[in-house]
């Protein structure tokens, strides 16, 4: 259940009084049921519910507070049913350790810089498949907590990376980073398009090695060239290109397409370049972006 404090609400006496209302024989005696209140201390809203946790996902923003009618202080088993967690760290004071521990995610959306309270909620990252990661800078911090996040996830298949701030320059994408498998990159919201120079960088790096499925901005259609040239393992490129023709003429128009002509140049002209690089290549246009998918 979510709610909202009342302005000028004494917030503690407000809890208190909601979880006394729960503190009867009826729930603790005669039916071990629990519950726990969470807040955030610059926020009016608040969360109520059961213990254990009863829901697939959760999602925090630190600092959060907590009250409950739980017995114990101990709360690590509580939230194992979780297997996504969305959560976001607003504070530069992050040495404290959370009673909460997250033992079988399969999703993680995270918003780089984090501190000890998100290191300590998640003893194992051994079940993660799918990754959402933001950066709030380039700074040798958020580098340094990418590449330990992603180490300590040798299940994961899916990773997208992106970039809070639009002019976040896509050189500090961390591309060497280990080669354990990872079959689906999402590299469109960092920021920037990459232009040919990095396209060779990236297509050679250990982020890409293994990758089957790309979603990735370019600056020119050269650097596609390269790359269905030198990603052996991809199957499927979704690409938007900076030199797209229909594409600018398209933004141009506030996103009304009005094509004169039915032939897509930029179509035409991957096909014809790409046809002797890989085999059966089938490219299509989903508005600005455009699909190629090899055999």
């Amino acid at each position: 259940m979510s709610s909202n404090f009342e302005e000028d609400e004494m917030i503690d006496e407000k809890v208190e009084e909601l979880l006394d209302t729960f503190r009867t024989p009826f729930w603790l005696n005669e039916h071990g049921w629990f519950v726990r209140c969470q807040w955030h201390p610059t926020m009016s809203n608040f969360d109520l519910y059961t213990l254990p946790y009863a829901f697939s996902d959760i999602t925090l923003k630190y600092p959060l507070l907590f009250k409950s009618t739980y017995p114990q202080n101990n709360h690590q088993q509580v939230y194992d049913t979780v297997r996504c967690l969305r959560y976001n760290d607003e504070t530069e004071n992050r040495s404290e350790k959370s009673d909460i521990r997250f033992h079988k995610l399969e999703k993680l959306e995270v918003q780089l810089p984090v501190g000890e309270y998100f290191w300590s909620m998640v003893p194992t990252l051994n079940h993660l498949t799918s990754c959402e990661i933001t950066s709030y800078d380039n700074s040798e911090e958020c580098q340094n907590q990418f590449q330990f996040l992603l180490s300590r996830a040798p299940s994961l298949s899916f990773l997208n990376i992106r970039h809070a701030e639009k002019d976040d320059s896509i050189e500090s994408v961390p591309l060497e980073i280990s080669n354990r498998l990872r079959r689906q990159l999402d590299l469109q919201e960092i920021g920037g398009s990459f232009d040919e120079k990095l396209c060779i960088i990236f297509s050679h790096s250990p982020l890409a090695i293994q990758c089957e499925e790309l979603h990735i901005r370019v600056k020119n259609r050269i650097s596609i060239y390269y790359l269905v040239k030198t990603m052996l393992c991809l199957r499927i490129l979704f690409v938007k290109c900076d030199d797209d023709e229909r594409q600018r003429r398209s933004l141009q128009e506030d996103g009304k397409e009005q094509e004169k002509s039915t032939e897509d140049e930029f179509v035409s002209w991957l096909q014809q370049h790409l046809s002797g690089v890989r085999s059966m290549v089938r490219i299509c246009r989903w508005r600005y972006t455009i699909v190629l998918k090899f055999s």
